[in-house]
């Protein structure tokens, strides 16, 4: 086996680190924020990462929502498109804080 990279080694590599870059942030899209919270799926336990502002934002939309109607309330959906893809009534999603050490 030898101890010289390739080419194909740096690239594999590069995908990596490339992937694992914002493992600790906000899972919205173009959010290159700290996470502070999860955005739970009450169906099966899929968590998706936020920021403290989208966590804030989440809480308020639910907020709003919970004074519609109950047949408007079940057609604002969050879809879980980093762990399960499932459209879940945005007044059902749990919004949990991430504990520190």
């Amino acid at each position: 086996m030898s101890d010289v990279l390739t080419a194909g080694d740096t690239e594999l590599f590069t995908f990596l680190d490339e992937q694992f870059e914002n493992v600790d942030g906000c899972d919205f899209d173009g959010c290159a924020e700290m996470a502070t919270h999860l955005l739970v799926c009450p169906n099966d336990e899929s968590a998706e990462r936020m920021c403290t502002q989208h966590a804030a934002d989440m809480r308020a939309q639910q907020a709003e929502v919970a004074q519609w109607p109950p047949f408007q309330q079940w057609n604002e959906r969050i879809v879980f498109n980093q762990t399960c893809n499932e459209w879940i009534p945005l007044l059902d999603c749990i919004i949990r804080p991430i504990a520190v050490d």
